[in-house]
Parts: structure tokens; C-alpha cells; sequence
């Protein structure tokens, strides 16, 4: 599990903890709308921090998820945001 990658920055306070970041990269990669597949992990952990997110090590830096992040708790670093 990484914290973070080469090119998403996290901004964990923005994440409403929605998870359309983690529909859309599961969706993306086997298929199926499965979080358990996602390549993305939102968990939601107490009021002082409600959610971490982190990437497995399968994370090819994609940015799919950060698309789909309408709280804009993902950005992409060194790249413009897809509309």
C-alpha cells in the first residue's frame, strides 16, 4: 500500500468518501464495479482524520481516479485536470 504515487497528490481533507474514484478504477481495470478490485483505497478512520486514501502497488498512475474525484481530493502533479 502506498500513501501516495509519483504523479496523484492526495488532499485527504477534500474526500467526502463518495467513491466514484474507486468505482471508476475498479470498473476501469476488471470490469465489474468491485472496491474490493480498485487499485484505489478510501478507508474511512475517525473525526480528527475521516478518510486515508492510498494505492495498491498494481497503481499505474493512470489519473482515471482523479477524473472522477469531484471533490477534488486527487490531483494531478505535472499534468492539467481532464474535464
Amino acid at each position: 500500500m502506498r500513501l501516495m504515487t509519483d504523479k496523484i497528490r492526495v488532499i485527504p481533507e477534500a474526500c467526502s468518501g463518495f467513491l466514484m474514484c474507486h468505482l471508476a478504477c475498479s470498473f476501469a481495470f476488471t470490469k465489474s464495479y468491485n472496491p474490493a478490485k480498485s487499485r484505489i483505497l478510501i478507508e474511512e478512520v475517525d473525526a480528527t482524520e475521516p478518510f486515508r486514501i492510498s494505492f495498491t502497488e498494481e497503481c499505474n498512475d493512470c489519473g482515471l481516479c482523479v477524473r472522477y474525484c469531484f471533490y477534488e481530493a486527487l490531483k494531478m502533479e505535472g499534468r492539467k485536470r481532464i474535464a
